[in-house]
C-alpha cells in the first residue's frame, strides 16, 4: 500500500472521527485540541452557511472559524449538540475548527494503510494473519483519488453484515478492527491529507456529490454480498435531524444517556464558550501536558500522551484463570501478546448502570505494554500542569498512587508512569 504524498501522513498516526455518518480521518499532527461542542456565532451570509461556515468562537483570544465537513459531504448544516466535537487545527493550518459528530480513536499510518504488501497484493494469508493478531490493522485500499486534499478508501478484509455472528468473526471483505457489524457507510474512510485545501475545496461544493457516493457504493457492496438489497432503507445524504435521539416532552435521550431540553442545552453551550474564550494568562503559560481525554463509569479521566501508543476498538479477549481481577484477560495485537485491564475494578469504582467501555487505550513507557478500558474518548489537548492539584487521600476519588492531578473542573488525570511501572500489571508466563 502506498502512502499518501503528505510527509505527516507516512509517518505519524490519525485521528478518526464521524462527520454525520461519514467516517473520517486526519493527521494526528494538524491537530492543536479536541474540544466539546461550544456555542458558535452564527454566520451573518446565508450563503456561508450553506456553503459549510457554521460561524466562529474565541478560543484564547484567538478567533475560530468553524467548518461543517457535513455541508461539504452534501449534507445541511447540522444543529449542535452537547456530544458534538471541535477538531481544533494547529496554527499553522489556520484558525479553524472541524465541527464533527464524535471521535472515534487514533490509529498508526502503518495500521490505516496497512503495514506490507500494496493494495493489489492483500493475500489470503495475510487476511488470516489480521483474523489471528485480532484484526487490529483495517487495512485500506484507495477507492477514489483525483479530489484536492482529500482521498477516499474502503476496508479490504474482514466480516460484513451476514458473515460471521457481528463479534468480529472473520470472513472474507470488510472488517475493521473487531468491530461491530459495519454501518452503510463504515466500509468508507476519508482521508483529509490537507485541511486548508479540503476546506477551499469544500467551500467550492468540490464534494458535494460525495455523501450520496458512499452510500450507493456501499448498497451495491451488500448486493454483491447477499443479492438482495430490500432490506436496506433508501440511499439519502447527511441530514440536520438528529437520527439516534429520542425526543420526549422534557429531555432528550441520546445513546442511553438524559440530556437537558433545547434551553438548558443553549446555556450549557454558551458556558462552555465563556471557559475558552479568554486568553490565556501567564499561569496558563507554564508547561504544557499533552493529554487524551476519557470517559470512564460517567466520570472524565485523562492520561499523557505521550504514554499512549494507540486507540482501538475493544478487542476479543481470552481470558486467564488466575490472573488479577483487575485484569480481564488478553488479546493479540498484530502478534503481540498485551494484557486488558479493567479500571472500574483496579479502582474500586461501584457500578453505575450500563457502559460501554468499547474503546482500548494502549499504554506503553518502552519496557511494559497494556490496555486499559474506556467508555468513550472525549477529548485530545493540552492543560497547563499547574492545573493540577493532587488530592489529599482522604478525599481522593480513587487510590492517590494513580493520580497525577485533579482539575478544577475534576477531570482526573492518572499518572500512566506509575501504572506502567506498578509490578502487579505484569503477567507471568503469558
Amino acid at each position: 500500500m502506498q502512502y499518501p504524498e503528505n510527509p505527516k501522513i507516512k509517518s505519524g498516526s490519525l485521528l478518526l472521527f464521524y462527520a454525520g455518518d461519514i467516517h473520517c480521518a486526519v493527521p494526528v499532527t494538524d491537530v492543536d485540541n479536541v474540544i466539546r461542542m461550544v456555542e458558535i456565532t452564527d454566520e451573518d451570509d446565508p450563503s456561508a452557511i450553506d456553503g459549510g461556515i457554521a460561524g466562529s468562537f474565541s478560543f484564547h483570544g484567538k478567533n475560530v472559524k468553524v467548518y461543517s465537513p457535513a455541508v461539504f459531504f452534501g449534507g445541511g448544516m447540522p444543529k449542535p449538540e452537547l456530544t458534538d466535537k471541535l477538531i481544533v487545527t494547529n496554527p499553522d493550518v489556520g484558525n479553524c475548527a472541524l465541527w464533527v459528530k464524535s471521535i472515534d480513536r487514533v490509529c498508526s499510518t502503518d495500521e490505516f494503510f496497512g503495514i506490507s504488501g500494496d493494495e493489489d497484493k492483500h493475500s489470503a494469508a495475510s487476511e488470516e494473519k489480521s483474523e489471528a493478531d485480532g484484526g487490529s490493522e483495517i487495512p485500506v485500499k484507495k477507492l477514489i483519488s483525483g479530489f484536492l486534499g482529500l482521498e477516499i478508501y474502503a476496508a479490504v478484509s474482514g466480516t460484513e453484515p451476514g458473515e460471521g455472528s457481528g463479534t468480529g468473526m472473520s470472513g472474507k471483505s470488510g472488517r475493521i478492527s473487531g468491530r461491530e457489524p459495519l454501518s452503510r457507510s463504515e466500509e468508507t474512510i476519508l482521508l483529509i491529507t490537507d485541511i486548508k485545501e479540503f476546506i477551499s475545496q469544500g467551500l467550492k461544493g468540490s464534494f458535494g456529490h460525495i455523501s450520496g457516493y458512499i452510500h450507493k457504493w456501499s448498497e451495491s457492496k451488500r448486493s454483491e454480498m447477499s443479492g438482495d438489497l430490500t432490506e436496506l432503507p433508501a440511499a439519502k445524504n447527511i441530514t440536520s435531524e438528529t437520527e439516534q435521539g429520542i425526543k420526549t416532552p422534557d429531555f432528550l435521550l441520546y445513546s442511553g444517556y438524559e440530556f437537558p431540553d433545547s434551553l438548558k442545552a443553549a446555556e450549557i453551550l454558551r458556558e462552555r464558550k465563556e471557559q475558552i474564550e479568554m486568553p490565556e494568562g501567564e499561569a496558563e503559560e507554564s508547561e504544557k501536558i499533552e493529554i487524551l481525554r476519557f470517559r470512564l463509569m460517567y466520570a472524565e479521566y485523562a492520561v499523557e500522551m505521550k504514554y499512549i501508543r494507540e486507540v482501538l476498538i475493544n478487542e476479543r479477549i481470552t481470558p486467564i484463570p488466575g490472573i488479577p481481577d483487575f485484569i480481564m484477560g488478553i488479546f493479540a495485537l498484530r502478534g503481540e501478546i498485551i494484557s486488558l485491564v479493567n479500571l472500574r475494578v483496579l479502582f474500586r469504582l461501584p457500578k453505575a448502570g450500563i457502559t460501554d467501555l468499547n474503546r482500548v487505550i494502549i499504554l506503553s513507557n518502552g519496557e511494559l505494554t497494556f490496555g486499559i478500558l474506556a467508555d468513550y474518548i472525549t477529548d485530545i489537548g493540552s492543560i497547563p500542569e499547574k492545573r493540577l492539584k493532587v488530592p489529599d487521600e482522604k478525599n481522593s476519588p480513587i487510590d492517590i498512587k494513580y493520580i497525577k492531578g485533579i482539575t478544577d473542573d475534576s477531570l482526573i488525570v492518572l499518572d500512566a508512569k506509575v501504572l506502567l511501572s506498578d509490578p502487579c500489571m505484569i503477567i507471568d508466563e503469558v
